[in-house]
């Protein structure tokens, strides 16, 4: 299903390429799959891609789905976007692809790759999500009641990239996962807003986009890429491990983890780790603390990173370094 809407010299209006409005739905049966294209310009107001709004539904059965939008447009343009009254898009035992990109045609505003509002994303069984949502001010969204359930196995990859605001915005009570899933959800971003709820048993991947951007974990700490401690504590304590960083990272690491609390263990990866002089950390919890770098750990004098665990776990801290 393809639809392309140019409006480009209009001054009035919306633009929308695919839209499955108000309880309507667009269902495979069998192993059929879901192709979804939409392409839309606005020249003075919003542009929709493809729009799933109020209690609209877009279903595949075993089937492969594929969801692209490419919008450029002013204030509320979406390249893709799941909006109202439980509209959602569902996926059992295969791959959902999703693609949202939004551009401006020389304006401003609330403009977002992929936004998730008062809908959801619905994966069972194997099913596995890699979406990326790219906009002029917000890359992915969850917000308004906007999940993404999973109740299988598969795993969940989110890419946000954004050139003006926040790469991934991610709020309380939005969730992603569920208490029965069980796959590794990857999120990586180089800057996010962070206090809804990942669930799962697997491993939680929160790492940036760009090599070189600046990590701070903790209230306080500084960096590009921030979770503090309200975030931190409230990751789902049933996971398997929490990894931060990017394998090949090199920026600046500032760890404040004083006052956050885990119950998960915790990876801090890259290839070179500097530790600013701000760093203060005391970790307490029966998890381990590993910091694994590909090249070198350095901390600059100042920094403070203590075991301060009463009981009998003597490798809570590990750092290992190949460089």
């Amino acid at each position: 299903l393809t639809g392309t809407s140019n409006n480009s010299n209009s001054t009035s209006g919306s633009a929308y390429g695919v839209i499955i409005w108000t309880s309507s739905s667009v269902t495979a049966t069998g192993a059929g799959n879901v192709t979804l294209t939409g392409m839309a310009t606005q020249g003075a107001s919003a542009a929709r891609s493809v729009y799933i709004v109020t209690s609209s539904t877009v279903t595949s059965n075993g089937g492969t789905m594929g969801i692209t939008g490419t919008a450029e447009g002013n204030d509320l343009t979406r390249g893709i976007e799941i909006l109202s009254g439980s509209s959602k898009v569902e996926c059992a035992n295969n791959v959902l692809t999703m693609i949202g990109t939004a551009t401006t045609i020389g304006g401003s505003g609330d403009i977002q790759g992929v936004r998730i509002n008062n809908g959801s994303i619905d994966l069972s069984g194997t099913a596995s999500l890699n979406a990326t949502g790219t906009g002029k001010y917000y890359g992915f969204t969850l917000t308004g009641g906007g999940n993404i359930n999973h109740t299988g196995s598969g795993n969940i990859n989110i890419t946000g990239s954004t050139g003006a605001s926040v790469d991934f915005y991610f709020v309380s009570p939005d969730i992603i996962g569920s208490d029965s899933y069980s796959g590794d959800v990857t999120i990586s971003a180089d800057t996010v807003v962070f206090t809804g709820t990942v669930r799962s048993s697997g491993d939680l991947v929160i790492q940036p986009r760009t090599a070189s951007t600046a990590i701070g974990l903790g209230t306080g700490s500084a960096g590009t890429l921030i979770l503090d401690d309200t975030a931190l504590s409230g990751l789902h304590t049933d996971l398997s491990s929490i990894t931060f960083g990017k394998s090949d990272g090199t920026g600046n690491i500032d760890m404040r983890l004083s006052d956050a609390t885990f119950n998960d263990p915790i990876t801090i990866r890259g290839q070179t780790i500097p530790f600013l002089a701000a760093t203060n950390t005391l970790w307490d919890s029966t998890d381990t603390l590993t910091v694994s770098a590909t090249n070198n750990i350095t901390i600059a004098s100042g920094a403070s990173i203590v075991n301060d665990y009463s009981g009998t776990n003597f490798d809570a801290i590990v750092m290992t370094a190949s460089g």
